[in-house]
C-alpha cells in the first residue's frame, strides 16, 4: 500500500510545479496517513491478544467501545466471549463478561475484570441479547473515585406480546482491576399486550441514575427517577387508532453497602413485572380476542377455557401430580365485606373481587394452607405430617395476583387499585412493591425464604384512585404453589411414597 502511495506521489510532482506539489503532498499525506495507520493498528484486535481471546470466540457483533469519559488516553472494552451454546437452539447464547480498560495508544491492558454467564446475565435465548454500550456519564462517587457503567440491551420477538428491557452495571478502579459497584439494574423496561391491530396495553419504565450529595459510607448516593408510563390504544368513534397515556413518577434511592450499591428499603420499590406465563394459559385454549377483559368474562361460558395452572394449579388431571401440585396458600384479610369478602382473593376466579375502603387499613396474609382436603386426598396425611419446619418452601417468595376489578374496562377504572403495598415476613417489614396499573396478570419476587410456618402480610400503602368510587378493589391472588414451590420439595417429597406411608 504506501508504495503505491509513494508512486503517486512522484506523478505529481513531475507534473506540477514545486510549490503546488507541496501543497498537493501535504493533502495526499493527510488523507492516506490515517488510513495507513489503521491498517497497521487495530486496537479492538490488539485487546483481544493481550487478554489471550480468540475472535471466534467472541461475539464481535456485540463488542463495545468507547473512549473513557474521563481520560480520553484510556478506552473501555465490553467484550462477550462465547462459554455456551445449544446444538438444538442457534439462538442460544452465554456469555462470560470481559470489562477492560486499555491504554488507547498502544492497546496495553490497565484494568480488568470478568464474569461468568451463571452470575452476570448474559445469555441470549428466546429473550435475545441485542446490545452491549458503554455509558458515557460520569459517576461521581467520592471526591477521589469515579465510575463508569455497561448497559446491556435484551428484547423479544413477540409481536403480540412485546418485552424489552435494558440494565445497567457500574464499575470503579481498583489497582490493575475493576470492581463492580452496582449489578445489572433495570433501568428501561418496556412490556405490553396488543392485537397488533389497534388494541394495545402498555407499560414502559425507564429510570435515570443521578448522584446524590447524601452519602452512605463513603460513597454517594444514587437517586433514582422512575418514569412510569401507561399507554392505551383504542378505535375512537370514528374507527381511528387512538393512543391514550398516563404518566406517573416514583424516586427512590441506592445506597453503598457491602461493596455494593443497593435499594433503600425506606424509599425503594420491587416493581411487579407482566406475568406472561400465567396469561400465556389463560389464552391458551380461547380464540383470539381484543383485550384481557374479554378474556376473563369467558368464565361465565367455560371456566376451564381460560383455567391458569399458574394461578389455581392443575385442572382437569390427576395423572403423574407432582408434590408441590397438592401445595396451596390459605389468604385472607382482616377487613370484613359481607358482599365483596376476601374469599373472592382466591376463589380460582377472575370476575369477583375483594373490595375494601382506603381508611379500613387492611392486612392481606398468606400462609401455607395446612388443613388442605386435597393433600389428605393425595397423600393419607396432613400437611404437619410431612413437611418440616426447615424445608424450603420457596426461595425467593414468588406471587401473582391480579389487581383491581376486571369485569370490564370500566369496572377497572370506576374503582380504585392497589398501586404499592409494604410486604411483611413473620411480622418484620420486607420491601414494598409498586404494583403496575393493569389489568394483566403481574408478580413479584423479593429475596427471602418461605417455610412451612411463615405468615406473609401484605399491607396497601397507596393507590391508584376510581374515576368514581371511593372502593379499592384486588380480583385474584395466586393460591397454587405447584409451579413456584423450590425445586428441593419435590426431589425430597414424592406422593406414592407418601401414600405408603
Amino acid at each position: 500500500m504506501k508504495y503505491r502511495i509513494y508512486f503517486l506521489l512522484f506523478i505529481v510532482m513531475a507534473c506540477h510545479s514545486k510549490a503546488k506539489n507541496e501543497v498537493i503532498i501535504q493533502e495526499i499525506v493527510s488523507e492516506i496517513e490515517p488510513v495507513h495507520s489503521k491498517l497497521e493498528f487495530n486496537l479492538r484486535d490488539t485487546v483481544l491478544k493481550n487478554i489471550n481471546l480468540k475472535k471466534e470466540n467472541c461475539n464481535l457483533d456485540l463488542i463495545a467501545q468507547q473512549e473513557h469519559p474521563t481520560n480520553p488516553q484510556e478506552t473501555i472494552f465490553a467484550i462477550p466471549e462465547i462459554s455456551k451454546t445449544d446444538a438444538n437452539d442457534d439462538s442460544y447464547f452465554e456469555y462470560t463478561s470481559h470489562i477492560v480498560i486499555v491504554d488507547t495508544k498502544s492497546g496495553t491492558l490497565k484494568h480488568k475484570y470478568s464474569e461468568g454467564s451463571k452470575t452476570n446475565g448474559w445469555t441470549s435465548d428466546a429473550i435475545q441479547l441485542a446490545e452491549i454500550k458503554i455509558d458515557t456519564m460520569t459517576y461521581a462517587l467520592s471526591e477521589h473515585e469515579q465510575a463508569f457503567g455497561v448497559n446491556v440491551s435484551y428484547h423479544n420477538n413477540s409481536q403480540p406480546n412485546p418485552y424489552s428491557y435494558q440494565t445497567i452495571s457500574l464499575y470503579k478502579k481498583q489497582d490493575d482491576t475493576l470492581v463492580k459497584i452496582l449489578n445489572n439494574y433495570t433501568i428501561k423496561e418496556n412490556q405490553g399486550e396488543t392485537d397488533t391491530v389497534c388494541y394495545g396495553d402498555f407499560i414502559n419504565q425507564s429510570k435515570t441514575l443521578i448522584m446524590s450529595p447524601g452519602q452512605t459510607n463513603g460513597y454517594s448516593n444514587i437517586l433514582v427517577k422512575n418514569t412510569i408510563t401507561t399507554t392505551k390504544s383504542r378505535p375512537n368513534t370514528n374507527g381511528l387508532c387512538r393512543d391514550t397515556s398516563k404518566v406517573s413518577t416514583e424516586v427512590s434511592t441506592l445506597r453503598f453497602s457491602s461493596n455494593q450499591y443497593k435499594a433503600s428499603k425506606a424509599q425503594d420499590f420491587v416493581i411487579a413485572s407482566i406475568d406472561s406465563v400465567a396469561i400465556a394459559e389463560i389464552k391458551q385454549y380461547a380464540k383470539p380476542l381484543h383485550s384481557i377483559y374479554e378474556y376473563y368474562n369467558l368464565e361465565s361460558e367455560d371456566k376451564i377455557e381460560i383455567w391458569s395452572g399458574k394461578l389455581f394449579g392443575r385442572c382437569c388431571s390427576e395423572a403423574d401430580v407432582l408434590y408441590s401440585e397438592i401445595l396451596n396458600f390459605k389468604i385472607s384479610a382482616t377487613v370484613a365485606n359481607e358482599k365483596f369478602t376476601d374469599d373472592n382473593l382466591s376463589d380460582l376466579t377472575y370476575r369477583t373481587a375483594f373490595e375494601f375502603k382506603e381508611e379500613d387499613h387492611p392486612k392481606i396474609t398468606l400462609r401455607l394452607l395446612k388443613n388442605s382436603e386435597n393433600h389428605v386426598y393425595h397423600t393419607y396425611l396432613h400437611v404437619d405430617d410431612v413437611l418440616t419446619p426447615h424445608d424450603t418452601i420457596l426461595n425467593p417468595f414468588t406471587l401473582s395476583l391480579v389487581n383491581g376489578s376486571v369485569l370490564s374496562e370500566a369496572s377497572y377504572f370506576k374503582n380504585g387499585r392497589i398501586k404499592t403495598m409494604a410486604i411483611y415476613l413473620n411480622k418484620v417489614y420486607k420491601n414494598t412493591i409498586l404494583l403496575q396499573d393493569t389489568p394483566l396478570v403481574q408478580s413479584f419476587s423479593i429475596n427471602v425464604p418461605f417455610f412451612k410456618d411463615d405468615v406473609i402480610t401484605l399491607i396497601p400503602q397507596s393507590y391508584y384512585y376510581g374515576t368514581t368510587y371511593n372502593t379499592i378493589s384486588i380480583a385474584e391472588i395466586q393460591s397454587s404453589l405447584a409451579q413456584i414451590t423450590h425445586p428441593s420439595i419435590n426431589r425430597k417429597y414424592k406422593i406414592r411414597a407418601l401414600q405408603k406411608k
